[in-house]
This record gives structure tokens, C-alpha cells and sequence, in this order.
């Protein structure tokens, strides 16, 4: 099944893409200035990476494959792109580099590398060309991607059961701890070794998207429902983390057969 298109799953992004757009349009101010369709952002992004997740198990869930080809395969698709529009941010931020800004230094080969979303402040993982955060995630999800298929395919439909729950916990209880952060936006949003756990949870849904089971999939998705506004309920000003998301590829799992 490697390779093969999925309509649904063509449109899903379709809309993520859409609601990642309008997030960062300001005509959703309200009577405080705030932007009250920022969620709209977050909740694309999300999908995103529930379906990277899902797309990983779904076309490689049956198969070996190599690590380096794989990881080139990948990254070549977007980086050239990147690096490109990097250099043209660059003459943006020549006097701070010029003036032997260490901060401004330390983002700019983050972002060469793609490493920026490891640290802490906006003023890095934001740097330059800003939406190219998202890119250091993938390309922390591609070097995790062996490990993930290995993992999912070892696990029982019971121990992946309790897998999911427990990641789902885990998120809960990550957003109850830090919402109030300082930090809170990067350990929530932007941290990989946080966002993983939606990449690992579309591994899992991914995992479960088998004929054989897919009745047993109908019980599962009202599960996995309500572990996903328990979260809603936990974190509300990051609702949008894995509710809307895992609910979407849940329903694709139960009616494509």
C-alpha cells in the first residue's frame, strides 16, 4: 500500500493548510487587540502531524526500509526550498550579525540545521524565516520514524491501546503543569520532544488502519474521543492539541472500509 493517494487525507490537508493561513490574519481581533483566530493555527498544525504519523504506519507499516535513503528522500523535498528563502531573510538581520550578536548567530545556524525549535525563545525558533519551525519538527519526526514503525508493529491491539491512553494522559498532564509557564508556548507548541507524542499518536491510529480490525476500530474511536476532551477539558487555552485531529482521522479509519 506504500505510495498509495488518499483523497480523504489530500483534503484534510487541504483544510489544515486553510486554517494555518487564516491564523495569521488579524481581521479575528477582538475588542482587546487579541487575534481570537490563533487556535485556528493550531489546530491545522496539529492535524499535520497526527496525519504525518498516520501516513508513516499507513505506507510503511508493512515494510523495511533504510534509514539514511529514507531520511535524504525526505529532507531534499524541502530543503533546497528553505535554505533559499533563508538566504533571502538574512539581509533582514545583517547589522545584528554583523555586530557579533551571539543570539542572532545561535539562530542562524539553527536554522541552517533545522534545529531550532530545541531551544526556548522565540527570538530563535521564530528567527528568519519563521515558519521554518515546522520543518525542524519534521525533520525530527523523520529521524524518529524508524524507531516508530519498529515500535507500533512490535505492540499488541492491547498494548497499543495503553500506549495511546498513556500518551494522551501524558499530553494532559503536560498542558495542566505548564500552561501557565513562561515557557509555556514553546514546551506545549513548539518543543519537539512534546510534539512527538502527536506524531507518535497518528503512528498509532496508523497502525489500527487494518481491514481485519476495523470493527474493533468503531470502540476505539469513541475511546480515543474521550481521552481527546478530556485533554480539551484539561488545557483550554491549548484545546486544539490532539482533539480535533485524532477525531478527524478516527472517522477516516472507521468509513474507508
Amino acid at each position: 500500500m506504500a505510495g498509495k493517494k488518499i483523497d480523504a487525507f489530500a483534503g484534510l490537508r487541504g483544510y489544515a493548510i486553510i486554517l494555518v493561513f487564516l491564523s495569521h490574519y488579524s481581521f479575528g481581533a477582538n475588542s482587546k487587540g487579541l487575534n481570537i483566530t490563533n487556535w485556528l493555527g493550531a489546530l491545522g498544525v496539529e492535524v499535520f502531524i497526527i496525519l504525518s504519523g498516520f501516513l508513516l504506519m499507513e505506507n510503511h507499516g508493512n515494510t523495511m526500509f533504510e534509514f539514511k535513503p529514507y531520511y535524504i528522500r525526505k529532507v531534499k523535498k524541502f530543503y533546497p526550498l528553505h535554505f533559499i528563502m533563508l538566504l533571502m531573510a538574512i539581509p533582514f538581520s545583517v547589522k545584528p550579525l554583523l555586530g557579533l550578536d551571539i543570539e542572532k548567530w545561535i539562530a542562524l545556524f539553527s536554522q541552517v540545521m533545522l534545529v531550532q525549535t530545541w531551544f526556548p525563545k522565540p527570538d530563535i525558533y521564530f528567527s528568519f524565516n519563521g515558519v521554518a519551525w515546522y520543518l525542524s519538527l519534521t525533520v525530527f519526526f523523520i529521524a524518529v520514524s524508524p524507531l516508530t514503525v519498529k515500535i507500533w508493529n512490535k505492540l499488541t491491539m492491547r498494548s497499543s491501546v495503553i500506549m495511546m491512553a498513556g500518551i494522551a494522559a501524558a499530553e494532559i498532564i503536560l498542558c495542566v503543569v505548564f500552561r501557565k509557564s513562561a515557557f509555556a508556548h514553546w514546551i506545549l507548541y513548539v518543543a519537539p520532544f512534546v510534539r512527538i507524542l502527536d506524531f507518535f499518536m497518528g503512528g498509532g491510529a496508523g497502525s489500527w488502519y487494518k481491514p481485519a480490525i476495523i470493527i474493533k476500530n468503531q470502540n476505539i474511536s469513541v475511546i480515543s474521543q474521550f481521552f481527546c476532551w478530556r485533554k480539551y477539558a484539561a488545557c483550554p487555552f491549548f484545546r486544539v492539541r490532539t482533539m480535533n485531529g485524532f477525531q478527524l482521522l478516527f472517522g477516516l479509519c472507521r468509513y474507508r472500509y
